[in-house]
């Protein structure tokens, strides 16, 4: 997954859950971290990475109210990311 991170260098890599993230970490970076949601402070190459809440109805400790605020907030970063026209 790093390899092919790497290679396609997204401005943004979205992780889904923390679990995700934590096993990425653990798998490619070799680290173990207990990261906080929202904008991390790793990157991924030159990729900023931005961990939000698994959606998935398994995953019932957030509200819809709570993952949309998590998608917004992720939205308004990528739009600060955008270059200027």
């Amino acid at each position: 997954m790093k390899r092919r991170l790497l290679r396609c260098s997204p401005r943004i890599v979205r992780f889904h859950g923390k679990i995700a993230y934590v096993n990425y970490l653990k798998r490619a970076e070799g680290v173990d971290e207990n990261p906080d949601l929202g904008l991390q402070d790793r990157l991924i190459g030159q990729s900023r990475v931005f961990l939000i809440p698994n959606p998935s109805p398994a995953n019932a400790a957030y509200s819809m109210a709570e993952l949309i605020g998590w998608y917004t907030e992720l939205a308004k970063f990528r739009d600060e990311m955008e270059p200027a026209h």
